[in-house]
């Protein structure tokens, strides 16, 4: 009951269509795939953290409040 073929018609008038085969059902998913690091700038990547959290209006008790003790 998977589906097999895809279209889409667009409001210009054209369309794609796009057929789905070979479909592989709940294939093993590398731990990579999860990887949420940063890339490195040796794979040529710049980017810039913010912990964003002591900015934030939070309710006491809020998962997301850090806990006075921690430091920022």
């Amino acid at each position: 009951m998977l589906p097999l073929f895809a279209l889409t018609q667009n409001t210009d008038g054209s369309s794609n269509e796009v057929f789905l085969d070979d479909i592989i059902k709940n294939p093993p998913i590398p731990d990579v795939a999860f990887d949420t690091k940063a890339p490195s700038k040796a794979e040529g990547w710049t980017g810039e953290e913010q912990d964003l959290r002591d900015k934030a209006v939070v309710a006491p008790g809020d998962p997301m409040a850090l806990p006075p003790s921690q430091p920022k």
